[in-house]
C-alpha cells in the first residue's frame, strides 16, 4: 500500500522559534492499521501545570442556560438543550487556560489544537468580535454537541462567524473514525477547514498549512463566508 505523507517544509522552523511547540499527527483511514482515522497529539506547554482527567455526563439543560465564558471573552453562547457525554482532558495553569484542553465525546468526535502563531488581523479592532468573542467555548461546544467531525466544523464555523475568535490564531484538529478536519482560525470571524485525505498522513505544526484551496475537492473545504469559498 502506498503511503502518502504530507509534511510542511516549515516543520523544523516551528521548533526554532519556540520551545513550546505542540503537534498533531493524523493518519487517514486508508493508511492506518485499524482502517479508522488515528489522531496523535502532543501538548507542549510551559510548566507548572496540571492535567485533570474527567468525564462529563450527557445532560439536558433548561432554556436560557449559557456556556460559562472564558475570562476576557464575554460572549454569552447559548447552551444546547442536550449535551453529549464526553471525556475532558483539562490543562490547568496557575491562571487557567483554554487553549490546551482535549474533548472526546460519546460519538467518537475528538478536538485538539495547536498554536497558529500570530494572526495578521488587528487585535485592537473591536469590530472583529461580538461580546468579547469566544475562546475555550469553541472546543467545548464541539465536545458537547458534535455528532461527527464534519458537524464539529460546522459548529465551530457558526460560533466564529457569529461572535469572532478572541485569541490571535489557532489550529484545531476535529476528527472521528472516518474523517479528520484541520480548522485554521485567525482573530476575528474568518476560518478555513480542510479534510485530511483518507490516503495520507498529515503533520500539523504550529503554523498555517492550508494553501491553494482550488487543489482540494469542493466537498473537502469549509470556510467562512468572507473568504468567498463555496
Amino acid at each position: 500500500m502506498k503511503l502518502t505523507t504530507r509534511v510542511s517544509a516549515v516543520l523544523m522552523a516551528s521548533f526554532a522559534f519556540s520551545a513550546s511547540a505542540c503537534m498533531t499527527f493524523v493518519a487517514g483511514k486508508k493508511v492506518s492499521s485499524t482502517g479508522r482515522v488515528i489522531v496523535g497529539h502532543n501538548e507542549d506547554d510551559f510548566p507548572p501545570l496540571v492535567v485533570r482527567h474527567g468525564m462529563l455526563p450527557a445532560k439536558d439543560w433548561p432554556t436560557g442556560t449559557c456556556l460559562p465564558a472564558t475570562p476576557g471573552c464575554c460572549a454569552k453562547v447559548p447552551q444546547a438543550s442536550h449535551t453529549l457525554a464526553c471525556y475532558w482532558g483539562e490543562v490547568k495553569f496557575p491562571y487557567g487556560d483554554g487553549n490546551a484542553d482535549t474533548f472526546l465525546n460519546e460519538r467518537g468526535v475528538i478536538v485538539v489544537s495547536d498554536s497558529g502563531g500570530r494572526s495578521a488581523e488587528r487585535m485592537d479592532d473591536p469590530t472583529l468580535l461580538s461580546e468579547g468573542g469566544v475562546k475555550f467555548n469553541l472546543r467545548r461546544a464541539v465536545g458537547e454537541r458534535a455528532t461527527s467531525a464534519r458537524d464539529g466544523v460546522r459548529i465551530m464555523g457558526e460560533l466564529i462567524e457569529k461572535y469572532g475568535y478572541a485569541p490571535s490564531a489557532r489550529i484545531y484538529t476535529v476528527a472521528d473514525a472516518d474523517e479528520a478536519w484541520l480548522v485554521q482560525v485567525v482573530h476575528g470571524r474568518n476560518f478555513v477547514a480542510a479534510r485530511c485525505p483518507d490516503d495520507a498522513v498529515t503533520v500539523m505544526p504550529n503554523l498555517y498549512t492550508i494553501y491553494e484551496l482550488d487543489s482540494f475537492p469542493a466537498e473537502d473545504i469549509i470556510a467562512s463566508k468572507d473568504l468567498g469559498v463555496i
